[in-house]
């Protein structure tokens, strides 16, 4: 199931370790690090020559990454109740970020962190035990899927491979594994629990390419499986390709790694050097106008952290950490984030529901989820008119999606392939957000395209047409919305977000007008680490 821990691994070529390993990106040309070319896109060390090459990422820049399986199917293999176990997922995506690094010694490195979903996963031989994803809630949640932790990766101090482990803690991922019905003791699984994956695992990958072996993970002996405290020795098995594109936009591109040479690093230090000064001037620039802009002709909205403190920006206090527009004065303030810096963002639901409305079939439908999670990031901005905004990406995973009232109806997730998959749950596409142009209101919408999220709706056993679901079909959501957020929770109504008529659901051509109802919670920390902190919005 982990195959988490591989899709951070990327190949290494032959050359001096001396310097360290850099991530490139593998695409058509003859690159512009290395003389080495390649007959594939993904760039496997011994493959002939030919029209590809490895293509420079600057130290110290994000690069979005995005990550599919490599192979039909991801295994975690371990030994439960004495029957040596498998847990198959046919499906797997994965979103993070990276940097290529330098450490005070001069060795190159690279830097990862995301997380995954598997989806479709089952027990075998244990053909009546199911997964659900935990949450740490105590409810078993979605049937079929597993989420990883948030996971970093690392070169540093591992040569031609890569460290993987959890961001914070030793917990990798937790899930249920009970019944059909969700019974644990007393129902038809016989090794049911909830499990917890800890530990770390080293890998050494090709080209864009990890493979691993259930042998080679658990000869390491460094990934442990179990209930309570885990104690049993876990292996995994399968591929993962890793593509990564400049951060907030652009075409993904297959992402390999080099060694950095003498004469690469030379050039390298004084592409750095440069690009430092010009980086160290602009930020001096902009720390003045934006406090110039703020005391003297300031205009737009920008993001703060709401922490205990008096704050560093503006006059007003706050009596909770979410930092309420007219709340009693109290103990919170707002505390600025400098322009141009990358936030990570983190969500969750602010509301005991999250409902999308919509009139299907001639009635009055309800989408109803009870669970949701956001990772994403953001940076506040200014445009060339001096006009601060704040321009937010990420998606949303939700959960436990139940279809009212048509009970005999249920909804699978949609990745495009033309099967339904993980029932109960919704993925949005890549989603952004502004305050441009807005005023005090936030402007979503899909990252590219117009598609929010897709699902399918289908009876129980993913039948459609003659099934048991009367409204059963592939729908899309498309569209915009407006919000107004209040401190660091954001609420909508399905009054206001339909009045607004931006925002469609429907099955072909989307046409059908739909509204959001309940709120979710953000929060915030620097790129890299530290603590969350909820985020709020004030206006300059």
């Amino acid at each position: 199931m982990l195959c988490a821990l591989l899709v951070f691994a990327l190949a290494v070529q032959n050359a001096s370790a001396s310097k360290g390993t850099t991530a490139v990106t593998c695409k058509e040309g003859p690159g512009d690090i290395g003389a080495a070319t390649f007959n594939t896109s993904h760039c496997l060390p011994g493959e002939a020559s030919g029209s590809f090459g490895h293509y420079r990422i600057s130290q110290n820049t994000t690069t979005e990454l995005t990550g599919q399986a490599g192979s039909a199917a991801t295994k975690l293999k371990a030994t439960l109740a004495g029957v040596a176990t498998t847990l198959t997922s046919t499906e797997l995506t994965m979103t993070g970020s990276m940097e290529n690094k330098r450490d005070p010694d001069g060795e190159h490195y690279i830097h990862r962190t995301g997380t995954m979903v598997y989806k479709n996963v089952l027990v075998t031989p244990f053909t009546k035990c199911f997964v659900y994803t935990d949450d740490g809630t105590g409810t078993p949640g979605a049937q079929g899927a597993v989420d990883t932790e948030q996971l970093t990766a690392t070169t540093t101090g591992q040569g031609h491979a890569v460290k993987v482990t959890p961001q914070s803690g030793e917990v990798f991922a937790r899930m249920w594994i009970l019944d059909k019905n969700k019974i644990g003791a007393g129902g038809e699984c016989a090794i049911p629990g909830t499990y917890t994956i800890k530990g770390s695992v080293v890998v050494t990958p090709e080209g864009a390419t990890t493979a691993s072996t259930h042998t080679g993970t658990t000869t390491q002996g460094t990934l442990k499986l179990g209930t309570g405290e885990p104690t049993i020795k876990a292996g995994i098995e399968g591929s993962v390709t890793l593509e990564g594109r400049a951060k907030g936009g652009g075409a993904y591109a297959p992402l390999s790694v080099t060694t950095i040479s003498d004469a690469e690093e030379v050039e390298e230090t004084e592409t750095e050097k440069e690009a430092e000064e010009t980086k160290t001037k602009e930020e001096e620039e902009t720390a003045h106008n934006l406090k110039t802009t703020e005391e003297e002709d300031g205009t737009g909205t920008t993001a703060v952290t709401c922490k205990e403190g008096p704050g560093d920006i503006g006059a007003a206090t706050f009596n909770t950490s979410h930092c309420l527009p007219g709340e009693a004065s109290g103990s919170f303030g707002h505390y600025r984030i400098s322009q141009d810096t990358t936030t990570e963002l983190t969500g969750q639901a602010g509301s005991a529901t999250t409902k999308l409305k919509a009139t299907l079939g001639g009635v009055v439908t309800t989408l109803t989820s009870t669970e949701l999670t956001m990772i994403g990031s953001m940076e506040n901005k200014r445009d060339p008119d001096g006009e601060h905004y704040i321009h937010r990406t990420g998606t949303m995973v939700y959960k436990n999606v139940l279809v009212t009232p048509f009970t005999k109806c249920f909804v699978y997730t949609d990745d495009g392939t033309g099967t339904p998959g993980a029932q109960g749950a919704v993925d949005t596409e890549q989603l952004t957000a502004t305050t441009t142009g807005q005023g005090h209101a936030v402007k979503v919408t899909p990252l590219s395209g117009e598609v929010f999220a897709r699902i399918w709706i289908l009876d129980k056993n993913k039948v459609g047409a003659g099934g048991e679901c009367t409204i059963q079909g592939t729908y899309t959501i498309k569209g915009s919305v407006v919000v107004t957020p209040e401190g660091a929770t954001t609420a909508s109504t399905h009054t206001g977000t339909t009045t607004q008529g931006t925002l469609k659901l429907g099955t072909g051509e989307t046409s059908i007008k739909a509204g959001i109802e309940g709120s979710v919670t953000i929060e915030g920390r620097a790129k890299g680490g530290g603590a969350y902190a909820p985020l709020s919005v004030t206006t300059l």
